[in-house]
């Protein structure tokens, strides 16, 4: 699974950011990047992934993020983490919206991004292999991606819960509707065997 880059703490990020810093903030952009491009593909749906392009939710949720971090307070990765992962759950599920409205025939127009935050966007396309980095990890990701799909609805959600959106035991149970966080761990271990045993067949 993902490990948090170490190079810079996030709370330094975003202190730096909360200045006003706009390479602090490129950076806390950067690292989170392929967490956001993963929560998004596996969240999107069947639906909503066949009319909006995976790369342009990403950039909405970048934006999400752009221009509310310098409003965010938490000291942890951790914490952050599950922040980036609720910025994904709301634009999903405003586009969500806007797709029901439409096929009502209403209409609710897309968000513009504010020059500053364009510019920033825009030097971190969601496809960058700057970004996202080499081709040989980019594999490893579509392999993951394709096998979390494959999973499950229960194997799937308890790895984005714990692994990819960052929460505690008891938030997975809670959300889960489990009955304990002992269940939640258990019903991980089965997940994790799952998925290792599909990419090991691809990528072996």
């Amino acid at each position: 699974m993902e490990t948090n880059p170490s190079a810079c703490n996030t709370h330094l990020l975003l202190a730096r950011c909360r200045t006003g810093d706009p390479a602090a903030l490129n950076s806390l952009i950067e690292r989170y990047l392929e967490r956001v491009a993963r929560l998004v593909r596996v969240r999107l749906g069947p639906a909503l992934a066949a009319r909006e392009s995976v790369d342009d939710v990403v950039q909405g949720v970048l934006l999400r993020l752009v221009q509310s971090v310098a409003r965010y307070e938490e000291r942890t990765d951790a914490g952050f983490i599950c922040y980036v992962a609720s910025q994904v759950e709301n634009e999903i599920r405003n586009l969500a919206r806007r797709d029901r409205t439409q096929k009502r025939g209403g209409h609710l127009p897309r968000a513009s991004a504010p020059p500053e935050a364009s510019s920033i966007l825009g030097a971190i396309p969601a496809n960058s292999s700057d970004a996202c980095a080499k081709a040989s990890r980019a594999e490893q990701a579509r392999v993951l991606d394709a096998c979390l799909a494959e999973l499950s609805e229960a194997h799937r959600e308890v790895i984005l819960l714990r692994d990819f959106a960052g929460h505690d035991w008891k938030t997975v149970a809670e959300l889960m509707g489990r009955s304990s966080p002992e269940a939640c761990q258990e019903l991980r271990r089965r997940a994790l065997r799952e998925l290792d045993e599909r990419m090991g067949g691809r990528l072996g």
